[in-house]
């Protein structure tokens, strides 16, 4: 026998899903935590000295740009930059799927029942860059990298805990010409996927029957 109540609620949601307007933050979070891992990066210098490495955001020219301006740019380095994002068929589940989770309201003192449609699962690859002056700082910071992965590497970030990334693939070094009177930077490229879902928007069900969207994701994390 059909829930025509649950039935009602999920054409509900669906309808309302369709005309929302907000942007999940996840491809952002996703970028910060990759600097916040890759910030812990260190090499050691000829004296045996560990020295930290910096991770910023942004692509060749971007860096090449900061390193001529910028007296405090120090190499090695490592960058991030974003790249193609796909959407993954095979990590999908059933479009209509309801999520139904609970938070408890500290104001109303009750259990307040969540409902969204299921996350799109979808793989978002980003370049990692690591420059040096020398190939044993670039084989170094490599290696450090290669351990986090075994085989994949967890990213937390605020709406998921347990993000999964791999090493998708790798550019041997080369070098690269920062000005006319600069020395050549060796480059070592490093592309990684990371599968992770875009969330649905939220909607809380009242005991009524009524269904009001939720500002954010606050409510979802708890």
């Amino acid at each position: 026998m059909i829930n025509t109540k649950n039935s009602s609620i999920r054409s509900k949601i669906i309808e309302m899903s369709k005309t929302w307007k907000g942007v999940s933050d996840i491809h952002k979070q996703t970028l910060n935590a990759l600097i916040g891992e890759f910030s812990k990066s260190y090499y050691t210098d000829e004296g045996n000295n560990r020295i930290d490495v910096k991770c910023i955001y942004g692509g060749t020219e971007r860096v090449v740009s900061r390193i001529n301006a910028e007296d405090n740019i120090i190499l090695p380095i490592i960058s991030v930059v974003p790249k193609a994002n796909k959407y993954t068929e095979n990590r999908g589940r059933y479009s209509p799927t309801l999520i139904h989770s609970k938070y408890w309201d500290d104001k109303k003192q009750r259990a307040v029942r969540l409902v969204s449609l299921a996350p799109k699962p979808v793989d978002f690859f980003f370049e990692i860059n690591v420059w040096g002056r020398y190939v044993s700082d670039i084989n170094q910071l490599s290696e450090q990298i290669r351990r986090k992965f075994n085989p994949s590497m967890l990213l937390v970030t605020e709406l998921h805990e347990d993000t999964k990334s791999f090493i998708d693939s790798e550019e041997n070094s080369y070098q690269t010409v920062l000005g006319d009177s600069d020395p050549r930077v060796m480059l070592k490229k490093i592309i990684l996927r990371i599968e992770s879902y875009v969330p649905n928007p939220v909607f809380k069900v009242t005991s009524t029957g009524k269904i009001e969207e939720i500002n954010g994701q606050i409510e979802l994390r708890k």
